[in-house]
């Protein structure tokens, strides 16, 4: 029978990053460790390799996937990540011509045809959820049975060089009939990895996701992989899970990364209840909509070891919100972060500038509002038109070219109308230096970070490289630009 290997792909944290590489994250991508486990289940001789994780260049990964010689490639990819994932598969195809390639995750499912067409080397990309689909895949190939016969929500290139796709029609909504994710399978797991900085509380850390999808409909998201609907793992299996990454792996913190983990009362409160009853000692965080928040639930998470709540908040601006289709407005986010706050948890703002029909006064209104919430943590990122969004159309009708190897919503890949890039960037660092460029968060991150050698030296170095920056405008400071 023959070997799949799948590819998280070569992804420095400069590319992913920028200047703030020192403070980036390198944690295992957890849609591949689900489809291994799904395969390893079925049968199929499975193993992954992590470029990104092991610090990989392109040529490195080509070598490792030579060096195993598999007879599938499986490869995931974001839009940052398409253009090194593509290159791997050029040369690893140059090398052996016979392997079959295959590409999933976010970008090619939003833009297969695309894909198919710009890149020659690949044999097929899987749309959408990918257990299923490419465990078929991986079946049919290994049979040597035409991909047409059963497989769904796939494109691929036939024997002539056409190229056939097979829409998604349906997506697993029985999450607990999946195994859990192949953590086993990566060389040097938790120790090699490390969170972003500043988001966890103890090492070592793993990320879960216990829902698939979310019924909005924000106009910079792409929704193209999960859908419309929410599926959800039951508490039972994500508790279980939980347990299995504290006695296999020695996990003290959990990270939710679900894009919507409190939906449902009912669920949350059930979820922080199981943690308590099963006395898990572990610390967690997550993702929330100020719309979804409330006193007693607060309470409870707080609890079982909730630390910290991640808000999708976006922007101050009333017409921003209302372009975005955010569906939230300014009263409930000052509520759900003095709600959050007086129960012990910190909260963390997510801030998006420069969607189309952004100006300067609606990213003034975003700065006043951000100085005046009651927020502990803040993350500012310039708008990204990603494939798939509604907003990406929208882009595109004004000449916006994507550039996908700067696509990190960290660059100023798109420029609205009515802005220039200069004043993008003026805005983005004074958001960020009038947030942080404050004493006692300073002195609060010193405190966390002493208890932990290895991240003072990384705040200390965040430190270094945040001071630069401020002093790169110019050649004047944050203070001086403020004075003129």
């Amino acid at each position: 029978m023959g070997k799949t290997l799948l590819l998280i792909p070569p992804l420095t944290l400069e590319q992913r990053m920028g200047e703030l590489a020192e403070g980036g994250a390198v944690m295992p991508g957890l849609g591949i460790l689900y489809i291994a486990s799904y395969l390893r289940k079925n049968g199929l001789p499975v193993s992954i390799l992590d470029a990104e994780g092991k610090g990989l260049d392109v040529e490195g990964t080509v070598e490792a996937i030579i060096n195993h010689q598999p007879d599938i490639l499986g490869i995931t990819s974001t839009t940052v990540s398409i253009i090194p994932a593509t290159e791997v598969a050029k040369r690893v195809k140059n090398k052996m011509p016979h392997i079959k390639i295959f590409i999933g995750g976010p970008h090619v499912t939003a833009l297969p045809t695309e894909t198919m067409e710009t890149f020659k080397e690949i044999d097929g990309c899987v749309l959408g959820d990918g257990e299923i689909s490419f465990g078929q895949v991986v079946k049919n190939t290994n049979n040597g049975v035409p991909l047409d016969t059963d497989v769904d929500g796939i494109i691929w290139r036939n024997e002539n060089g056409e190229i056939i796709l097979k829409p998604k029609n349906s997506y697993l909504n029985d999450l607990d009939s999946l195994p859990f994710p192949a953590w086993d399978m990566l060389e040097g797991f938790p120790k090699i990895y490390r969170p972003p900085f500043h988001s966890y509380r103890r090492l070592p850390i793993a990320n879960i996701i216990t829902t698939r999808g979310c019924p909005y409909a924000c106009t910079f998201c792409d929704r193209s992989v999960f859908g419309k609907k929410t599926y959800s793992h039951s508490v039972e299996y994500v508790i279980e899970m939980i347990e299995y990454l504290i006695k296999d792996f020695g996990i003290k913190e959990i990270s939710i990364k679900d894009d919507m983990f409190i939906m449902s009362y009912e669920r949350v409160s059930e979820f922080c209840q199981q943690i308590r009853k099963k006395n898990l000692n572990i610390t967690w965080s997550c993702n929330g909509r100020v719309n979804f928040i409330n006193d007693e639930l607060l309470k409870e998470m707080k609890k079982s070891g909730c630390w910290m709540i991640a808000y999708g908040i976006e922007s101050g601006s009333p017409e921003m919100l209302k372009k975005m289709k955010k569906g939230i407005n300014k009263e409930q986010v000052i509520t759900a972060l003095k709600l959050t706050r007086k129960n012990g948890i910190v909260s963390k703002g997510f801030f998006m500038i420069g969607i189309p029909g952004e100006t300067v006064g609606t990213m003034q209104e975003t700065l006043d509002f951000i100085k005046k919430l009651p927020l502990d943590e803040m993350s500012i990122s310039f708008f990204t038109p990603f494939p798939g969004s509604k907003l990406y159309e929208e882009a595109l009708t004004e000449g916006f070219k994507p550039d996908f190897t700067r696509m990190n919503m960290l660059d100023t890949v798109y420029v609205p109308r009515r802005l220039s890039e200069n004043e993008m960037q003026r805005y983005h660092k004074k958001i960020v230096y009038s947030f942080y460029l404050n004493p006692f968060k300073l002195i609060l991150y010193l405190l966390r970070a002493a208890k932990n050698f290895e991240e003072l030296k990384r705040v200390i170095r965040m430190g270094k490289i945040f001071i630069s920056l401020v002093r790169k405008k110019s050649g004047k400071t944050l203070l001086e630009e403020e004075a003129s």
